[in-house]
Parts: C-alpha cells; structure tokens; sequence
C-alpha cells in the first residue's frame, strides 16, 4: 500500500489522513484531549520477548592444530510488538457518546483499552470490496486479528479495528472529508447522506436519554440504566 505525504508527515494510506481528519474535529469540538500518529510518538507494544538457545561453534584449526570453542545463541522464536496506528485521549464528556469499556451495549464509536482510563488505540485499515464481500486489506488484516486476540487475552489491552469509510459512514463525517483528498477546495462525490458531528452528537444523546427513559427494546431485551453504569463499571 503506496504511503502518503500529508502536511509533512508520512501516513501508511489516506484512510490514515481520512481517520486523522476524525480525530482532528473530534479535539477541536472537545472530545478528546489529544491523540496521536505513530509518526509523532512511539506507539509500539511489545508483546512476547524471542527465544534462543545457545550452541557451540569450533573456530577453523590454529597453526598449532587447536580449535577455539566459541559460545552462541541462535534465535528460533523472533521478538513479538506490535505498532499501533492511532492513541485516542478522549475527555470526560464523550463517554458513552463516543467511547465506553463495551460499546455493545450503547453502540459507541470505540471501545477503551481497559489500561488507561479515556483512552482508545485503533488499527487504521482500508475498506474494500472482495468478491462481492466487504473485506479489509487481506493479510494484514487477518495478522492484526491474531495481535488484537492476543494483547486482549494477555493483557486485557483492546485494539480498535477502524474502517474510515464505513466510519463516516455510520457515525459522523468530518468537515474535511467533504472535499477531495488533493483538492481541498473541490467537493467529494459521496453516495451516503452523511451527519456531521452536530447531528451524531444530538443522535447518540437522544439515544442514551432513551436508554436511561428504559423505553428501548431490542431483541427482547430492555436497555436500561443498568446497561449504562455497567458499561462504565
């Protein structure tokens, strides 16, 4: 996947810049605090040390006949990390509008890492078609579901999976996002009607106001204010 340029900064693919432009309206309206690129801090994991064993190596005959021991370590099992895309610091005031310990109870936009409190890491991947299906960026997507799997089970440690596209979609679309990538000043095509972070704001708030009213029901089940302190515990 060719890089990209972007005020001076290198990206992995415009959905990173697309996921950029998110967060960039998500600070400026107060939701987050801050956030970060791994191009502007060391967003790597590390996740399991490698493994060696040592062995013995016979250095080439002296002149006298003799041979030096010489002791080794050969490595079987490489070092495992993992570098993040994006850390998100979200502020008090987007829990549950967009962020909470399990978003499956209030469809929130993330879901915190469970390490540090307000704070969400994703992956950044392209959204593509494939035979029909929509699918991420094939290999790499199916290594990040090994990495994601294995940080949550050792260390309870959530890596959020982000689409851009699917994002702006279904969630809010940035102001940038409405003009072209290189053209700045050209207006997108888009076949979606997209909401803007005014409208999913007041949506998700409706929706929670609802939820507390205990006058939501889905699949038989009632979504409480139990549902909202648990989501939070």
């Amino acid at each position: 996947m060719a890089k990209v340029e972007y005020k001076g900064k290198i990206y992995g693919s415009w959905e990173e810049v697309h996921f950029l432009w998110i967060c960039e309206e998500l600070k400026e309206r107060g939701f987050l605090q801050d956030f970060y690129h791994n191009s502007d801090k060391d967003l790597t994991i590390n996740i399991s040390e490698g493994n060696k064993f040592p062995y013995i190596l016979e250095s080439k005959p002296l002149n006298d006949g003799t041979v030096n021991l010489i002791a080794k370590n050969k490595s079987f099992v490489q070092d495992l990390s993992y570098v993040m895309d994006f850390k998100l610091v979200f502020t008090e005031k987007a829990k549950l509008i967009f962020f909470d310990k399990f978003p499956i109870y209030t469809g929130a936009m993330f879901m915190s890492n469970n390490v540090i409190e307000n704070t969400c890491d994703v992956e950044v991947k392209p959204f593509v078609i494939y035979k029909g299906q929509s699918v991420g960026s094939h290999d790499s997507l199916r290594r990040f579901s090994v990495i994601q799997k294995v940080l949550y089970d050792k260390f309870g440690h959530y890596i959020n999976l982000c689409y851009p596209k699917q994002a702006v979609e279904s969630f809010f679309c940035p102001i940038r996002y409405f003009y072209c990538d290189k053209k700045s000043s050209q207006r997108r095509k888009m076949s979606f009607k997209a909401n803007t972070i005014t409208q999913y704001v007041e949506q998700r708030s409706d929706f929670l106001n609802r939820i507390r009213s205990k006058k939501i029901k889905k699949n038989g089940t009632n979504y409480t204010t139990d549902f909202l302190e648990n989501s939070l515990k």
